[in-house]
């Protein structure tokens, strides 16, 4: 538990830093901002399958968790 919520909190602060599109971020840039290999294989494997990402909340059809997507809107 407090992994998770230290791994969001440097989300957190990346993300501040630094804002990408998923809808074409490459792997690296998805990897800057602290998204894990797991979730940029299932970003890119959403992006090629389906296409864009409409919404941020979309990332929940991947098994991204809430907490990890709150992280990312603000």
């Amino acid at each position: 538990m407090i992994q998770k919520l230290l791994s969001l909190i440097l989300l957190c602060a990346i993300l501040f830093s630094e804002r990408i599109n998923l809808n074409n971020a490459s792997s690296t840039q998805l990897e800057s901002v602290g998204f894990t290999p797991s979730e940029i294989g299932r970003i890119l494997e959403y992006r090629r399958q389906v296409g864009y990402f409409e919404t941020v909340y979309d990332l929940l059809s991947i098994g991204m968790e809430i907490e990890k997507i709150h992280a990312i809107r603000k």
